[in-house]
């Protein structure tokens, strides 16, 4: 929104200086605010913000006069207790939020824009005509007013009322139904017609052809449309890029269609989105049970499944509660206050003499009395006091590991690791902390994170004490999930990061508006609350293994920044002839592992010195080795045992060597000729005449190709083949299963060779950087890997199966790749593999259809299954 149009603060009855606090915080963001006044707005643009401090009353709202400013009217709540004049407006509430939050969420819904914002309201005045009219179909949107209404709704989501989102919903279900009806009526007159006369059936059937064929192109048209709006929403909406491309795949299987679902699958967690009753302000998860605990502003709690999100239990309020919740490890016990109760029945089992801090398990929680901390043994009804005394009980958190008896707090900017079973801080730091900040602990208690507004501090606590440790992200809470850290923020996207690794694994938009809760489920599965009334539970992100000694896979001999000439200088890998395991192996070090394809559990590894230029894993489970004496070798890794080895001239320089599966025969080229031996004492060269560099050699039981530079493929005693046509010199090239050969040249254009024939796949970015080539055994995938990326894609109809583009350096670092039907297994620099796998068309439908709003209310229910917008929180 431009900077000329204010933030107004109209002040609904007595002035409060936190209002005051509030303008200053907004002003500082080089916003024009207005107020806090009790003048109505003169202005039709910006942002209205209506303030109501703790003692107003509602009848001092002017509802009327703010009539004209609906749509982007956003309510101030100070403390806790809801506005019911503007109960169909979400409200933000100064007791639950800080200044700070409330101005981040402000700022969202004046980055929107006040061009959205004044179709919103248009839309919202459609809206309530559309309701007084008891919801006559001929209000409802037509044509490209509703393609307008999803354009607006996509920008503005995060401030539409339930009602404009289910109006917009039902224009798109009429039109929906209306293109099924025109279709069944063409039915029924084409039955009519083939049953009039033979002549007039031949008639009819062409026009029932041509009727089809448009029906056709109208649908792969709406199907390209809604492809193409599902892309663009990417980053901006957790659920909108799903039920666009679900509903593209239902209009028809178009290729733009096929992209989207695939880069919307890409580009987040699966996750399922349940549609809660009220403002949510509190989240706890329990790990083990999978037990799931809300807390919305109103005081009541709600127990619900961690697997469906469904409802289990509600327990009402209690006004003498403190706000928060907490369960318990294994999900049977839950803290609300200070009070301890029973999540089976809502009993309360017992009450903490103090503040609440956390549980060490099932039946122990720790509390804070008199500056001590303390834990209370339930069933026991023992106290025992601790040697841990808190400065700043009104700045401390608390966290615990999942499982050993160890606790991390933090008490002010005091940094303090905690024994439970002693009481006593086994290791204690001062840190600096400013800001939003949460921590969370390591299953073992060795790690701690602490997530701050900007950026992020970590720890690990070992005999000398705590040392600071390299951690990425921000945030304001976190969670461990075991393996990872999630966390979440007011404005930036959920984010899960490696805990040992320390690789952001994913990053997404996980609610519209601010998160306000976030926890950890089995498996690695995450949930999150947000003020747009959303339960959403997420799947785990791919995991990245770290095979013991797989850290001699990285190499320093090769870079991103600065890869090396020959591609035998670079780690590598290969998926095994039976396909249980990898072979990887590092030119650099000489080290070669195969680790089991299903877990990467490392089944044997070998260590070769003399400092090779060339350690070449072979399918066979075997490698092939070239040391600068020139002597090739190779060896079988899991005997540990030389098969074989041949010394070659001193005048060869080998710039690409490769072998057959089993190491049987061996081919190399130089700058000028292309040699093959066998393990039987064959000898085969074939010269170039050419100063053109060998990017690529192959080798199997009966022959060996080579591919240069300048684009000239040379076969065993066979002419040579050019590949002029490719318009550029060649980066890298693989051979497929048939003997045809793939090549990327370096302007990014992916080509297949047959028979002396060049057929052109796809124009990849230029800039890629292609460094690499891999080919499936089948032939039906072929992968490229370059400086900037990659990309997995089907070489027959050029679609991109998988999008291997640098996401929050999710595959910023890949050295190789294996790829077999639809599994991809990546090798990545700092010695983790990754595995992900290839969706079909069915299966990325499937996915899809599993990410849809739950518990709707039964209006919102009959337009579900064909509905493109999703229900804000309205």
């Amino acid at each position: 929104m431009p900077q000329g149009e204010p933030i107004w603060i109209y002040s609904a009855g007595d002035p409060a200086d936190i209002f005051e606090h509030l303008a200053q915080e907004l002003r500082s963001r080089g916003v024009v605010v207005t107020g806090p006044t009790t003048n109505i707005p003169t202005r039709t643009s910006g942002v209205v913000v209506v303030a109501i401090s703790r003692h107003s009353g509602d009848s001092k709202i002017k509802v009327d006069a703010l009539r004209p400013f609906q749509g982007r009217i956003l309510p101030v709540v100070e403390g806790l207790d809801a506005s019911p004049v503007l109960s169909d407006l979400s409200q933000l509430y100064l007791g639950e939020l800080g200044v700070e939050h409330v101005a981040d969420h402000i700022m969202l819904v004046w980055s929107i824009g006040g061009g959205s914002l004044a179709a919103l309201t248009l839309l919202e005045d459609k809206a309530r005509q559309w309701s007084v009219a008891d919801k006559a179909p001929s209000h409802l949107l037509r044509g490209a007013a509703v393609d307008e209404a999803i354009r607006v709704l996509s920008k503005a989501s995060s401030v539409a009322t339930r009602n404009v989102n289910l109006y917009v919903r039902a224009g798109v279900d009429r039109r929906q139904r209306r293109n099924r009806l025109l279709a069944w009526i063409s039915g029924v007159v084409a039955a009519a017609l083939t049953a009039a006369s033979g002549i007039a059936l031949i008639q009819q059937h062409e026009a029932d052809a041509s009727r089809l064929l448009a029906n056709n192109r109208t649908a792969g048209a709406e199907s390209v449309r809604l492809a193409g709006l599902a892309t663009s929403l990417i980053g901006t909406d957790p659920d909108l890029p799903w039920l666009l491309a679900e509903e593209a795949l239902h209009q028809s299987n178009t290729a733009e269609a096929i992209a989207a679902a695939r880069r919307v699958v890409q580009s987040a967690p699966t996750h399922l989105s349940v549609r809660l009753q009220a403002l949510p302000r509190f989240l706890s998860t329990d790990r083990e049970s999978g037990t799931i605990a809300v807390q919305y502003v109103d005081g009541i709690t709600e127990i619900r499944r961690g697997d469906d999100g469904r409802l289990i239990r509600s327990i009402p309020s209690n006004p003498m509660d403190s706000p928060g919740v907490a369960l318990a490890p294994g999900g049977k016990l839950l803290a609300l206050g200070t009070r301890l109760v029973d999540s089976g029945t809502g009993n309360t089992i017992d009450e903490v003499d103090g503040s609440f801090c956390g549980w060490t398990n099932d039946s122990r929680a720790v509390f804070l009395k008199n500056g001590r901390l303390g834990i209370r043994d339930i069933p026991a009804g023992v106290v025992t006091q601790t040697q841990v005394s808190i400065n700043n009980p009104e700045q401390l958190i608390f966290s615990t590991a999942a499982h050993v008896p160890v606790a991390t707090v933090l008490d002010g900017n005091q940094l303090l690791s905690v024994d439970l079973t002693t009481g006593t801080a086994m290791a204690t730091k001062t840190i600096d902390v400013t800001g939003g900040r949460d921590l969370a602990t390591s299953d073992d208690g060795t790690l701690v994170y602490v997530a701050l507004s900007d950026g992020a501090k970590g720890f690990k606590r070992t005999d000398a004490g705590l040392t600071s440790v390299d951690v990425r992200g921000s945030g304001s809470m976190v969670v461990s999930t075991g393996t990872t850290w999630a966390i979440g923020d007011n404005v930036r996207p959920t984010t899960q990061i490696g805990i040992s690794s320390g690789t952001i694994l994913s990053s997404y938009v996980s609610h519209r508006g601010p998160v306000v809760g976030i926890g950890a489920l089995p498996n690695g599965r995450t949930a999150t609350i947000g003020a747009d009334g959303y339960l959403r539970l997420w799947e785990s992100p791919p995991s990245i293994a770290y095979p013991n000694g797989s850290d001699q896979l990285r190499s320093d001999l090769f870079s991103r920044a600065a890869p090396s000439k020959r591609a035998m200088d670079r780690p590598q890998a290969v998926l095994s002839t039976d396909g249980t395991a990898i072979v990887a192996s590092n030119a650099s070090n000489g080290t070669a592992a195969i680790l089991d394809s299903s877990d990467f559990r490392k089944i044997a590894g070998m260590f070769v010195g003399n400092s090779p230029s060339a350690t070449i894993p072979l399918p066979g489970k075997v490698t092939l080795h070239y040391v600068p004496d020139h002597v090739f070798t190779v060896i079988d890794v899991q005997k540990l045992q030389v098969l074989w080895r041949t010394k070659v001239s001193d005048s060869f320089d080998p710039l690409v060597a490769a072998a057959n599966d089993k190491g049987t025969r061996v081919g190399f080229a130089t700058s000028t000729e292309m040699v093959t031996i066998g393990a039987d004492g064959s000898f085969h060269t074939t010269s170039f005449n050419s100063t053109a560099t060998p990017v690529w050699i192959g080798v199997t039981d009966d022959s060996t190709a080579t591919v240069l530079s300048d684009g000239r493929i040379f076969r065993d005693d066979a002419p040579s083949i050019s590949l002029a046509e490719l318009g550029s010199p060649v980066a890298a090239a693989g051979a497929a299963p048939g003997g045809s050969i793939f090549a990327i040249g370096t302007n990014g254009t992916l080509a297949e060779e047959s028979d002396g024939e060049l057929r052109k796949i796809l124009q990849l970015d230029a800039g890629l950087g292609a460094f690499a080539l891999r080919v499936s055994n089948d032939g039906s995938q072929v992968a490229v890997i370059g400086l900037s990326g990659g990309a997995v894609v089907n070489p027959v109809d050029g679609h991109v199966l998988l999008d291997l583009t640098p996401q929050e350096a999710r595959f910023a670092v890949i050295r190789d790749l294996v790829i077999d039907g639809g599994t991809v297994w990546l090798l990545r620099a700092d010695g983790g593999f990754q595995k992900l796998n290839l969706s079909t068309e069915d299966q990325l439908l499937q996915t899809l259809e599993r990410d849809s709003p739950r518990e709707l209310s039964g209006e919102e229910a009959v337009s579900l299954k064909n509905t493109v917008i999703t229900t804000g929180a309205g």
